[in-house]
Parts: C-alpha cells; sequence; structure tokens
C-alpha cells in the first residue's frame, strides 16, 4: 500500500475514530464538552454546528452503540453494540439513484442528517474491511483508538511517540533496575 492510499485509508476512518475517542478515557474526560471539539468533530462529517441543535446528543448516542462493538472482549457484548447501532439508525432512510452510466448512488432519503451522515462514514468504514483495523492502544494509561494500516496489523500503539517510546522505555529501564540487583554484591 503506497502513501496515498493509506492516507485517504486513515481519512475516511478519522471521523469515527474521532467519535469514538471523545468518550471518557485515560487522562481525557468526555470531550463532546467541549464546543470547539464537538465543531470540528460534525465538520468530519460535514455537518454545519449551527444546523444540527440535537448534534451532541446524536453523538453521544451512536458512541455509546459502537462501543462496545469496537472495545468489547466478548462476542455478545459486541452483538449488543451491533443492535444498538441497529436501533440508533432506524429512522434513517436511504435510497438508490443511479447515473448516467448505470453507477449505483445512495442518497439519504429521510431522517436526521447527521445521523445519516454518521451512518454513511460508518458503512463505508465496514465496506473499505477496515473496521477491523480499529484497534485500542496498548497503553493501559491511554486507550485510544487509531486505525492499524501496517501490513500485519501489528501496531500496538495509537502514536510511538506518546505510548510506544514510554511503556518501551519503563520496561528498559525495569529490566535494567532488575539486571543491576541481580548483580549487586549483596547478591552473589
Amino acid at each position: 500500500m503506497n502513501h496515498a492510499q493509506r492516507t485517504a485509508r486513515a481519512a475516511s476512518a478519522a471521523p469515527i475514530i474521532a467519535l469514538m475517542n471523545s468518550r471518557p478515557h485515560a487522562v481525557y474526560g468526555d470531550r463532546l464538552d467541549d464546543a470547539a471539539y464537538v465543531s470540528t468533530l460534525l465538520a468530519s462529517f460535514d455537518v454545519d454546528a449551527t444546523e444540527a441543535p440535537d448534534a451532541v446528543a446524536e453523538l453521544r448516542s451512536l458512541r455509546a452503540a459502537l462501543e462496545p462493538a469496537i472495545t468489547a472482549d466478548d462476542e455478545a457484548s459486541v452483538a449488543d453494540g451491533w443492535r444498538a447501532v441497529s436501533r440508533f439508525s432506524s429512522d434513517v432512510l436511504f435510497r438508490f439513484q443511479y447515473a448516467a452510466d448505470g453507477a449505483p448512488i445512495l442518497e439519504h432519503a429521510s431522517g436526521g442528517e447527521l445521523r445519516a451522515r454518521m451512518l454513511t462514514a460508518l458503512t463505508q468504514l465496514l465496506e473499505s474491511g477496515d473496521w477491523s483495523r480499529i484497534k485500542e492502544c496498548a497503553n493501559e494509561e491511554c486507550k485510544s483508538l487509531f486505525l492499524d494500516d501496517t501490513k500485519n496489523r501489528s501496531q500496538r500503539w495509537h502514536s510511538y511517540e506518546t505510548c510506544g517510546n514510554k511503556i518501551n522505555a519503563a520496561a528498559h529501564r525495569a529490566r535494567r533496575t532488575a539486571a543491576n540487583a541481580g548483580s549487586s554484591p549483596e547478591h552473589a
């Protein structure tokens, strides 16, 4: 995969990942309480904050439905999450239109505009196969979600510079301390 493809993949996943990373985790409170964050998040779904008076409630609703689908360890909880997403989508209708060349175009027909745009972004993420690449950072103090775009799906940290280096440096210090303790004269 070339750089342009990786950039496109990350851009298509970014709105859903940003929505999920708005949840309280690590040192962050609920980012949906921050008007600037909400405005940026809505812009990622091509929605103007001034035209979406119930936006925060809509964002919280989808986030709550999706969280177990992403972070749960058991199949029953994941299934419960997808049922909640289905309920979230129940009042949004789409229809197919066809371009002059016969290419199908899915259009929002009724229901909330923001809800439709969020569901469209989610559906594109699922159809691309990238849903399975969304991971939770391995740093227990972080837990941010990220898109693992490595070839072998081995990325562990949302940011190596922030989390990976911190965890690896701590592990190195612990090994060095243990090695030094084992070589001290009182342990000989």
